[in-house]
């Protein structure tokens, strides 16, 4: 069975971005894996969390046309 990021590596979406917001992308659900699955503690800092939030906000902009405003 394929894990997700290979799943997504298939998705036609995958040519929407960049090779770098990608990297990004997984770099971040794999943390999360790391958070739910294996239940490891793993440090965040503010400029991590900075930077999913602006990973987020482009990728759900690109999709959907979602404009954020703080």
């Amino acid at each position: 069975m394929k894990n997700q990021i290979d799943t997504l590596d298939a998705t036609p979406s995958k040519r929407l971005f960049l090779s770098e917001t990608w990297k990004k992308i997984e770099f971040y659900y794999r943390l999360r894996c790391k958070l739910i699955h294996e239940r490891v503690t793993v440090g965040v800092d503010d400029p991590q969390i900075e930077d999913f939030r602006e990973v987020v906000e482009y990728v759900l902009n690109k999709l959907f046309k979602l404009k954020f405003t703080i």
